[in-house]
């Protein structure tokens, strides 16, 4: 029989979601800093990187997941296949940002804009692997999407970006 976890449990749970939209922030705030000094880029990375370590690290040291249940009021689920599939999604988009930081496809003025979409897709396949309500699933995958779409026409010259992302 599934549990069904309170708030703070839940929260607690939660913990690597929270991360990634605490680093979401930071990217936010570290694009409008350093978007005056005329930088960017791998700073961006390198914070990216980081947050999604420390959202690894808190999935796999963070909770007891010896224990299924439904996280604030059956919205999400926790069990074995939503944690693999968020370990799958973490390490996914580690491995992307690591071998995008020597790349020099991405414009070194669009790199902070791609690590911020990039933990924000992340965020929402995290959300997804663990959607237990119709809701939940439902604006996940609108989430995915649009940051899908907004990836794809990341590089803004190239015609085809462009038309693949209308």
């Amino acid at each position: 029989m599934a549990l069904r976890f309170d708030n703070i449990q839940s929260l607690i749970s939660f913990l690597p979601e929270l991360m990634l939209g605490l680093t979401v922030i930071i990217l936010f705030s570290l694009t409008a800093l350093l978007s005056k000094e005329g930088e960017g880029g791998r700073s961006e990375g390198i914070a990216a990187g980081v947050g999604l370590l420390c959202a690894a690290f808190l999935l796999a040291f963070g909770g007891d997941y010896s224990r299924t249940g439904f996280l604030f009021h059956g919205l999400l689920a926790l069990d074995p296949f939503a944690v693999f599939f968020k370990a799958l999604a973490l390490a996914s988009a580690f491995l992307a940002v690591l071998f995008s930081l020597p790349s020099r496809e991405i414009q070194r003025t669009e790199q902070a804009e791609y690590y911020t979409l990039l933990v924000s897709l992340t965020l929402g396949v995290c959300v997804m692997a663990s959607a237990a309500n119709l809701l939940m699933l439902y604006l996940s995958i609108e989430f995915v999407s649009l940051m899908s779409y907004l990836l794809t026409g990341m590089p803004k010259k190239n015609k085809q970006a462009a038309e693949a992302a209308l």
